[in-house]
């Protein structure tokens, strides 16, 4: 914990620290603001295909994220239901844009799954 006097002497004291803070609060912004849009514009299949996008990206792969998540888990990360997001993720799998082995998922068309969450 830094008490809150520390930290504001450090950021008057010190500009480029006190930009790049600015910057890491302006990228966590935007994040969060294309995830409340993703959540509340686009359709089931756009929805599911940024959730497997976000976590497939988050330098995970050597922990096997989707080995740790139920369906449930991606269902509430996306905003389905638990058997939409079991249909969807079907779907997925029969079109060879992701590979189900168990609780374990693999990206094998990334550019397709990007181009579905970018239709929404």
């Amino acid at each position: 914990m830094i008490k809150k006097e520390s930290f504001r002497k450090v950021l008057t004291g010190n500009g480029d620290f006190a930009s790049e803070i600015i910057k890491g609060y302006c990228e966590n912004e935007n994040q969060l603001f294309n995830e409340i849009l993703s959540l509340g514009s686009k359709q089931m299949h756009g929805r599911l295909a940024d959730t497997l996008i976000y976590l497939y990206n988050q330098n995970l792969q050597e922990e096997k994220i989707f080995s740790y998540l139920s369906r449930k888990d991606i269902a509430e990360f996306a905003g389905l239901s638990t058997e939409s997001t079991v249909r969807l993720l079907t779907e997925f799998k029969n079109d060879s844009i992701i590979d189900i082995i168990g609780k374990e998922t693999k990206l094998l068309n990334p550019d397709l799954l990007k181009e579905i969450s970018r239709q929404g």
